[in-house]
Order: C-alpha cells, then sequence, then structure tokens
C-alpha cells in the first residue's frame, strides 16, 4: 500500500492540500556580482529575500502552478502528495545551477543555501514554502557513487514560526552533479497561531516529572506500541517496557523547547506545545513528552617530531560472529589488534590512540613512567557494572617498546569487554571510512555489559543516542508472552547485536525524527552488510530473531510493534544488496538515508534519486528488490521490474457496513518491463492473514475494463458487500502479463445489519469514553449520546444529529451521565471536560455550567444522596493537574451549585494527581432508611484507598487499603445474597522483572472489611493492565 500517489490531472480527484490557492512570487529581480568567478554571498542573500510588501502576486490552483513549473522545466518533473507526512516531493527531473542562478556552474558549501533558496523564492506558487522562515539544520556533500550521476549535495532546511521552531517540518534539496534532483518538503503552512503560551514551561517541566515518575502516563495515552489488530509472534517477541514509579531522584530536565507541534498527526492542524526532555539515571532512556502550551493536555511521549618515545601495539581477540561454545555454528575468538585505544603516560601527562594496526606512540617522553590502558578510547568507553574496570599498568623508560594482549587480561565470559570495545571501534571506522560513509559520532560511547535495559536483566541491548550509551545484557532466562522461557547467551558476543545498536545512534544522528520500524530495519540492514549474514541475533538466541533473507510483502505483516513491521522493509535492503553488491548497496543506502525519508516508499524514491533516478541502470534491481519482492511500490517503478506490478492501496484494515453497497478497490495492476499485459484479477477470502483462507472467491467482483487493461493507481474494482458475511477478509489483487504473475494481499472487515444511519465514525481521541443509550427528549425512542473530540453529540435512532456541543476546552474519556435533576420528567445530560462540568436539557440548551477549581477524568455520577436539597446531586471525584493534590469529593445540586466539598484524607500527593476512577452510589450500612452511601476510590500516597461516606461526609466503614493501582470505578452489588451490599473494585499491580500484570478483584463488606472469603482472586496472568469495572450477574 503505497504512501504517496502522484498528482491526479483531474479536477476532481485533487486533494484537499493541492486545492489551496498559492501565490506566484513576479518580478523578483535577482542581482549576482561575479568577480573573478568568485559570488559576493552576501550581497547575493541580501537581493534574494525579499519582503512580503515588495511581492506583487497573482492567483493559481496548485495543479496550474505544476504546468507552470513543467513548461518551464521540462514534463518529466513530477509533484507526489505524501499521504502519510503530509508533505510533497517535487522529482523526476534535473535542473542545472545555472538555470537557478545565472553564471553559477557548481553547488558549493559556500553557495548551496543562496541556490537553493533562489528557487524555493522563485517556486513558491508551486511549493508554498517561505524562505524567512528557513534554517540550515545540516548539508552533506559526497563524492560519485554511480558513476554519471556526478558528486552529491544535500541541505535540509528546519521551519520557524515567529520565531518559534516547527516540530518535523523540513525543506531538503538534493543536487546530483550540480543539478537540482529533488525537493522533498513537508513545511506547515501556517497563520494566526498564537505562540504566547498560557502553560509555563516550570509547569510543562513539573506535569512531564510528575507523570515519569508515577508511571502514568498510559493512563492518558493509552498503550501506543500496541494496535487493536495486533499479531504478534510470541517466540520473536522482545521483552517490553512495562512503566512503573520511578524515584525523582533519579529523573532531570535536559532540556524543555516551545515549538509549533502538529497534533493530530498528519493532520495538517498545529497547536503551540512543550517538548520536555528528560533524563533517567536509573535505566538508559530519554523520555520526551509534548504538552499543548495553551491548556496543558498531554499530547504524546514518544526513548612529530620522534624524540626518546614509548611505543608498542595492542592485541586481542574477539568473535566475529559469535562462540561456537554457545550455540552451533558459530566460531573461535580471532586474534586482532585493537584500534582507537587511549595509552596515558604519567606524571608526564602525555598520550596517545592506538592505529588501525593497533599501534601506539608517545614522544617527547623523559624518565620514568607509569603507563596506564584501559579498554577506553576516544569513541568507546566498556564498563561492566558491577564490577571494577579492566586495567593495563606498567612501569615503562624510554626510548622503550611495550606490547600486551588483553586476550591474558579480560577472561571473564569469553572476554566480552573486549569484545565489545573492538567491535564498536570496528563500525565507528566503516561509519567514518569516507564519503558517503562520514558520519561520526560526537563524542564517546559508554558501553555496559552484563546491564540492564529498562529493568530487564537478560537477552537484551538497548542504545540511547542523546546520552551516547549501549548496554547489553548477560546470559539469562526471561518469561515471554506466553508464559514460556527463553534462555540467552550474553548479548555482548553477538557482533551483529553491538553493529545494531551503534547503528541505532548512527540513524539518530542522519535523521533524529526517523519512525521506529525504519530504524529497525536499517540498523538490520548495516548489521548484517558489516557482517555478511542476514541472520540477525542467531548465536546468543536459539534463533534469528529477525531474518533479512526474507519474502515479507507489505502491509499485511504490520502489527504496531516496529522491530516486527521492519522486515519487509530491510528485506529490500537485502535484496537489493544481494543483486548488486555490497559495494554499490551500502553507498546508495547511505545516500538515501540521508535524505531523511521517513516513510519505507519515500526511502524508495530517495535510493532511486541516488541511483541516478529512472534512467539508472540500476533501476530494476530497485524496483524488483522493493515492489516485486516485498510489495514497496512507487509508481517511478512502473514498468521496471522483471514480473507485472500488482499493488492494492486500498483497502486496507478498513470497516466497511451494509450501507456501503460495495468495497472498493485501488491500486496498480502494471507490466514489466519489455512484457505484455495479459490480465489481471480480484479475489477475497474470509480470514485475517493469507495463511487463513481456504477458498478464494471472485462473487459479487466487478472489474475495471473487465481486467483486460492495466491499471495505474486508480480504480481496480469492486466488490459487492451483498456477497459478504460478517468478518475479516484477506483481498488478492492477481496481476499477469508475458513475464510472469504476481500477487499482492490486502485485508478489510465487513459488518453487516448495521442500523440505517449508522455507522457515525467520532473522533475518540482518548480511551475510555462510552455511549450513553437514553429517551432524552421524550419522543419514545433512545437516543445516543457520546463524546466526539472536544465536542458531546446527541443523535437519534437513525443517526440524525439531534444537537451538539462544541468547542469544550479539551477532549474527554469519560462517558455522559442521563438523569431528571429536578424531578420534572425531563431528563437532563451532564457531561466533564477535564475542570468543566456542563448540565444540558433535552433541546442541547445549557442549564448550567460549574469549573472545579482542579481536574478530573471521572464519569459524574447523578444521584439524590442530599435529603436537604430538592433534586437530584451531581457526584464527581476531582485532583489537581500540577500542584500538590488534594482529592476531593464535590457534589452539585440541581442547579449546578456546589453543596459539599470533601476532602480525601491523606491523599495530598505531589505533583500531578488526577482521579479517574468515578464514585459509586449505594447502601453499603445495611440501612436503607438513612439514605445511601458514597463510594470512591482514590490514590492515597501512591496506593488505592477505598472510602465510604454518607449523606454528611463521615466516613461510615474503615477505609480499605488495595495493591497495586486502580483506574477502574468501584462497584456495588450484594453478591451472597445475605441482604448487605459488597464492594467491588479491580486493580493491577506490575512486576517490574518480568512485564507480567497481576491483575486482581478485591471484594469486601462493612462486616468483612478484610475481604469476603476467597477473595481478592488474581486473574490470569496478562501484560495489560485491566482498566475496566467487574460486571455483576446472576450466571447459574
Amino acid at each position: 500500500m503505497p504512501n504517496k500517489k502522484p498528482m491526479p490531472n483531474n479536477n476532481q480527484r485533487l486533494e484537499t492540500a493541492t486545492q489551496q490557492k498559492v501565490k506566484v512570487i513576479q518580478g523578483i529581480s535577482v542581482g549576482i556580482a561575479v568577480i573573478a568567478g568568485i559570488i559576493g554571498f552576501a550581497a547575493f542573500m541580501s537581493s534574494i529575500i525579499v519582503t512580503t510588501s515588495e511581492q506583487q502576486s497573482t492567483s493559481m490552483t496548485a495543479e496550474q502552478a505544476l504546468s507552470d513549473f513543467q513548461s518551464r522545466y521540462g514534463a518529466t518533473w513530477t509533484l507526489e502528495m505524501d499521504e502519510t507526512l503530509g508533505g510533497q516531493r517535487l522529482e523526476g527531473g534535473k535542473l542545472a545551477t545555472t538555470q537557478i542562478v545565472s553564471g553559477v556552474a557548481s553547488v558549493e558549501e559556500a553557495n548551496i543555501d543562496a541556490i537553493s533558496k533562489t528557487f524555493l523564492q522563485d517556486n513558491q506558487a508551486l511549493l508554498s514554502v517561505d524562505i524567512n522562515n528557513l534554517q540550515i539544520d545540516q548539508t552533506f556533500f559526497d563524492d560519485e557513487v554511480i558513476s554519471g550521476t556526478g558528486d552529491s549535495a544535500i541541505i535540509h532546511y528546519k521551519q520557524n514560526y515567529l520565531g518559534v521552531p516547527v516540530k518535523d517540518s523540513k525543506v531538503t534539496l538534493a543536487y546530483f552533479g550540480n543539478a537540482l534532483s529533488l525537493v522533498d518538503s513537508n513545511y506547515a503552512i501556517l497563520s494566526s497561531l498564537s505562540t504566547t503560551p498560557a502553560v509555563s514551561q516550570g509547569q510543562a517541566e513539573t506535569r512531564a516529572l510528575d507523570l515519569e515518575s508515577n508511571g502514568s502516563y498510559l493512563s492518558i495515552l493509552g498503550d501506543a506500541t500496541k494496535s487493536p489488530l495486533q499479531i504478534v509472534d510470541a517466540a520473536k517477541s522482545g521483552v517490553l517496557e512495562t512503566p512503573g514509579p520511578v524515584a525523582l531522584e533519579n529523573l532531570s530536565v535536559v532540556d524543555t523547547t516551545l515549538m509549533v507541534y502538529e497534533f493530530p498527526k498528519n493532520s495538517d492542524t498545529y497547536i503551540l506545545a512543550w517538548e520536555v526532555t528528560l533524563e533517567r539515571k536509573d535505566i538508559t532512556s530519554v523520555p520526551v513528552y509534548y504538552f499543548d502550551a495553551l491548556i496543558g493536555d498531554l499530547l504524546f511521549r514518544e526513548e612529530t617530531i620522534l624524540e626518546e618515545n614509548i611505543s608498542g601495539t595492542i592485541d586481542g581477540k574477539y568473535y566475529p560472529t559469535y562462540p561456537s561454545a554457545i550455540r552451533p555454528g558459530g566460531g573461535t575468538a580471532q586474534a586482532v589488534k585493537m584500534r582507537d585505544e587511549d595509552v596515558t603516560l604519567s606524571p608526564s601527562n602525555l598520550s596517545d590512540a592506538s592505529n588501525a594496526l593497533g599501534q601506539y606512540l608517545i614522544a617527547g617522553v623523559t624518565g620514568s613512567q607509569s603507563l596506564q590502558a584501559k579498554l577506553e578510547g576516544p569513541y568507546v568507553k566498556v564498563v561492566k557494572d558491577g564490577v571494577s574496570d579492566l586495567v593495563h599498568t606498567a612501569t615503562v623508560n624510554p626510548p622503550t617498546v611495550h606490547n600486551w594482549d588483553w586476550s591474558t587480561q579480560d577472561t571473564e565470559v569469553y572476554g566480552e569487554r573486549s569484545n565489545v570495545f573492538y567491535l564498536i571501534n570496528n563500525i565507528n571506522a566503516y561509519f567514518t571510512s569516507g564519503s558517503p560513509f562520514d558520519v561520526p559520532l560526537a563524542g564517546q560511547v559508554l558501553a555496559h555489559v552484563s546491564s540492564n535495559c529498562n529493568g530487564t536483566v537478560a537477552c537484551n541491548a538497548c542504545a540511547n543516542r542523546a546520552a551516547r550509551e549501549m548496554k547489553f545484557l548477560a546470559a539469562g532466562t526471561v518469561t515471554r508472552q506466553d508464559g514460556s522461557t527463553l534462555t540467552c547467551g550474553a548479548t555482548s558476543l553477538g557482533s551483529d547485536i553491538i553493529y545494531h545498536e551503534y547503528a541505532h545512534l548512527i540513524n539518530g544522528i542522519i535523521d533524529s525524527g526517523m519512525p521506529g520500524d525504519m530504524h529497525e530495519a536499517l540498523a538490520d540492514y548495516w548489521a548484517s552488510t558489516i557482517t555478511n549474514d542476514e541472520c540477525v541475533g542467531y548465536g546468543p538466541f536459539p534463533y534469528c530473531i529477525r531474518n533479512l533473507d526474507n519474502t515479507t510483502r507489505y502491509p499485511m505483516y504490520l502489527t504496531g510493534e516496529v522491530h516486527n513491521d521492519s522486515v519487509g522493509f530491510s528485506g529490500a535492503l537485502w535484496d537489493f544488496r544481494i543483486i548488486v553488491g555490497e559495494t554499490i548497496a551500502d553507498p546508495l543506502v547511505m545516500l538515501a538515508e540521508k535524505m531523511d525519508g521517513r516513510t519505507f516508499h519515500s526511502f524508495l524514491n530517495n535510493l532511486i534519486t541516488a541511483a541516478g533516478g529512472v534512467t539508472s541502470t540500476h533501476i530494476k534491481n530497485i524496483c524488483d528488490s522493493f515492489a516485486t519482492n516485498h510489495g514497496i511500490y512507487v509508481s517511478e517503478c512502473l514498468n521496471h521490474t522483471s514480473k507485472p506490478i500488482a499493488d492494492i492501496i486500498t483497502p486496507y484494515e478498513t470497516l466497511f457496513t451494509n450501507t456501503s453497497p460495495s468495497v472498493p478497490v485501488n491500486g496498480t495492476a502494471g507490466t514489466a518491463q519489455g512484457g505484455t499485459f495479459t490480465n489481471f484479477q480480484i479475489h477475497y477470502g474470509v480470514g485475517y492473514d493469507v495463511s487463513d483462507v481456504s477458498t478464494w472467491s471472485a462473487t459479487g467482483v466487478t472489474l475495471t475494463s473487465g481486467g483486460t487493461s492495466p491499471v495505474n493507481n486508480n480504480v481496480l474494482g469492486n466488490i459487492a458487500t451483498s456477497s459478504l458475511n460478517n468478518g475479516w477478509y484477506v483481498l488478492r489483487l492477481t496481476v499477469n502479463d508475458s513475464k510472469g504473475t504476481t500477487y499482492d494481499y490486502s485485508r478489510f472487515r465487513f459488518v453487516g445489519g448495521m442500523h440505517a444511519g449508522w455507522p457515525i465514525f467520532a473522533d475518540v481521541s482518548q480511551e475510555g469514553s462510552s455511549a450513553a443509550l437514553f429517551d432524552i427528549n421524550g419522543d419514545g425512542t433512545k437516543e445516543v449520546i457520546f463524546h466526539d473530540g472536544n465536542s458531546v453529540d446527541a443523535r437519534t435512532h437513525n443517526g440524525t444529529l439531534l444537537w451538539e456541543k462544541i468547542n469544550m476546552n479539551m477532549s474527554s474519556p469519560t462517558n455522559p451521565a442521563i438523569g431528571d435533576l429536578d424531578l420534572n420528567g425531563q431528563y437532563e445530560t451532564v457531561a466533564i471536560y477535564y475542570d468543566d462540568i456542563y448540565a444540558w436539557d433535552k433541546n442541547g440548551n445549557q442549564v448550567w455550567k460549574y469549573t472545579t477549581p482542579d481536574g478530573n477524568y471521572v464519569t459524574p455520577v447523578i444521584a439524590d444522596v442530599d435529603p436537604t436539597s430538592q433534586g437530584q446531586e451531581v457526584i464527581i471525584h476531582s485532583g489537581h493537574w500540577f500542584t500538590a493534590s488534594i482529592h476531593s469529593i464535590y457534589i452539585l445540586s440541581r442547579s449546578g451549585q456546589l453543596l459539599h466539598n470533601w476532602q480525601v484524607p491523606n491523599s495530598s500527593d505531589p505533583g500531578w494527581g488526577l482521579v479517574f476512577p468515578s464514585p459509586a452510589v449505594g447502601d453499603i450500612d445495611g440501612n436503607a432508611q438513612n439514605g445511601v452511601e458514597i463510594v470512591g476510590t482514590f490514590s492515597v500516597n501512591g496506593t488505592p484507598t477505598t472510602y465510604v461516606w454518607d449523606e454528611n461526609g463521615n466516613q461510615v466503614i474503615p477505609a480499605k487499603v488495595l495493591n497495586g493501582d486502580a483506574n477502574a470505578s468501584p462497584v456495588i452489588a450484594d453478591i451472597n445474597n445475605d441482604g448487605i451490599n459488597e464492594i467491588i473494585q479491580s486493580v493491577f499491580e506490575d512486576d517490574p522483572t518480568d512485564g507480567i500484570v497481576e491483575n486482581k478483584v478485591y471484594i469486601w463488606n462493612k462486616n468483612a472489611i478484610g475481604g469476603l472469603s476467597g477473595w481478592p482472586v488474581t486473574l490470569p496472568e496478562e501484560r495489560d493492565e485491566i482498566y475496566v469495572s467487574p460486571s455483576v450477574a446472576d450466571l447459574d
């Protein structure tokens, strides 16, 4: 499923982003002073940066702007929209620098900025980029890789808005052979955006520290690493981090930046936000939080002259793969020269680092010296947690030669420390071996062996670019998701694992915004190309944790877990390497990576550009590797493959109902290079994956032109929904031509029997919100009332909008409550938006609004709990957002007046202290004559505690202290039929050693505070916390 599609030629198919009006800058005079072939750069720049008031402009559509551009520079140029990142790519042609700036024949460090901004200014109508908002981010200059393509020059710009940086907004221009070949832009078009924060920097930092300290960010965001459609092979899944409490002394704020932030992602909606970067001292982790700078919402969390001298040679041993004593197929340690190791002398305080031959030389030494060396150098320092450093010392007198061999000193666990030291220095030398491999790390890496990653002590490794730190875990046994155990060797002995983790650091330098799946794929590729082994992880692990020699086809394997989602892309990279060899593949992959393509498809475009475009001798090799073998297709590959093109764009994991007459199938059915088209077919089968399908059907399928003609990025056909039953379906596209047959697959879901007018797709930006069903207007049919983003909608039984209340101050994960507040037979709707409580009548008119001094994420309860007040009351819990929290019970009258504000005893928690469980109302003391009681569960100094109050705020029974954490609301029911109601509360408790969650259910009443016999009950082990309340029913 491509993430990009060409700009349409039909006005009816113009995307929203291309329908905007853009300005054509006319009459701009650019002055260039050329003296003896040297450009006056400052004068040049000042001449091209013009102010808005000096610009004369006319309006044209983006399509007209592209047509004008093509008429000036050639019809081979195309402008494509990146649907994943919301940007655009101008490519397909070559524009000599002399066509941009007259008299300038080459791109150099001194003029690349001026040339690029001249082009952007002249083509503002097409690209909508204001050069006054651009700031140089990075430049790369590399020698020619493929003969005939020329040297390359790449410039990346960052965007600012009124002095505030725009997150992830970047404009890239790439030149090959002194000709512009690519413009990749996701420039944000902004106006009327406030850059004055209402939330202070200190408040944002405080909240980030508290969220991380409490480990409670998932209660707001949910587990963003998981998809509702996730299918994970438990045998190949890594150990996932489970958030838990962190001592504040282990946290510090590294950086805080005010920025313009796109939220939600890929929405073209921008807000002012704080980016708070933390550092954790207990583990290798750099959490980054994003908060709305106007209202405080958490948006996202995303971790020589020779005199007398001393010289010598340093030897050691390392494992090119892994020790054969660990796994069959390994090898023995090989002798090697230890490069890049610091050798120091005292008292002269002279030093040198060994070269690639392991040789060091310290000149100008006089007198007896104490020589010292550790497994430490300019690029890496290796330590073993809890163990003293390995140190080599000697007393030397110049002139002398002193040699040593680390293998006689590093005798623990196969010499793992010297193994790590050599391998990290080896891969550092690889990435700094010369253009385009010129990406050094800034500073020394600290590498730990026998360490821990996020609380895991075995079978893992991790890297942290910000901290320049790598950790390799000891041999041991861990418990996997399915409850089975995995025994592994020390990851410090797997060369590919060491290379993989170091490559993560390099990837982060090249593109700090690289998505996780691409990060993993490229880290695997660099590790495998250096070891010349497509199997990653075998040795320390009993199997390949990932194998780059695979046939995985995009997008059917995607689960939302980055390691799993990387394999199709890394497989395509490896296939390309197999076809052309590493001497061609590796430099081209590095060049493409430098162009910052942040999807598989945009990376493919960059790789094609780096190889010389569609006329390159390697275009067929590239397209076969990506499109033919792995389903990663872009339009540049059409007619450039050895087999026909089969590519389904949509649907993918799309829901269709009986209200839709058909399932439209869009994509490409194309011909191979030199092939003759035969036909294409569409089939479908019941199942979620291809292996699930037992029978393929074409019933109800209608093909465009009967499937006898090629289709390029358009409608392939339709499937009548009348032919479908409820469930998941796998979709198969078959394309035949004289060169062979190609298949592509996708999936969709069908749900029939849908009520007329439904479904309605709501913007549920927070988990935990459910709809209420009630006849609020008394017409005899029930309405559906629900939160829709920052609004409340009421819809009739057929989906018609009855009323909508919009522009609440933030979205809400709670449920609306329905009740007759004044007991007049007319029902009101009550809803909470953080610190505001609203009540509306049956027609959506606001009855009242009450604002608490603090915030909450609870569902309101409507009940008659105060006999002195007429009508029914609204009961909520609440807790403060930023400062020390006092949890409270609020009781509001039918007219929205505050009746009671009862503070919860001993509930002063520092920092972010919102309450999540909603209150419950019922008879707890067994005396219905004196009214009902209010039950509430709160966090008291980090421990969930349940209280019961009467109508006057007095505690009826002792508070119940529970173990773990509670986000679910209590339930009141008489489960043993003794006439006394019980309180039922679900909690969860994380085990940081294995990530397993213990979910428990407690039941107690006034006579059994310790709990009824047999309770609490521990539910089967899970990796997900319980966030829902129990249900009570008579099952037998």
